[in-house]
């Protein structure tokens, strides 16, 4: 369920985490900072509009903005994940497994063009 205090929190510890001041954090999104600070207080929400800048700007996921999961604030894939967690051995036959499917698919998909 959407929480406008939880988002609010995760947004502020994001902005600490660059140690940034809600001055410079709002000025970079193009938002007044007495509605940004409006919305870490869990008082206000963000526009889509508004969540999108802010995920561009600094490189922040709007899973981790909106659910907080964290394992998608680097934004990575379910299959990164996975590739990040196997043995160095596995990863290194993962990935040339990947790279030669993907080039069967690419040569198939031309032919059918």
């Amino acid at each position: 369920m959407y929480d406008q205090s939880e988002v609010g929190e995760r947004l502020r510890l994001s902005r600490e985490e660059k140690k940034m001041t809600r001055d410079d954090f709002s000025e970079a999104v193009d938002l007044s900072v007495q509605f940004y600070s409006e919305v870490e207080k869990g008082k206000k929400g963000l526009s889509v509009e508004s969540l999108y800048r802010i995920c561009e700007i600094h490189d922040i996921s709007a899973d981790y903005i909106l659910f907080g999961e964290k394992n998608r604030e680097t934004r990575e894939t379910p299959l990164e994940v996975k590739l990040h967690e196997a043995p160095s051995e596995y990863r290194i036959i993962a990935e040339k497994m990947a790279i030669n499917f993907l080039d069967d698919m690419k040569k198939n998909v031309h032919r059918t063009v």
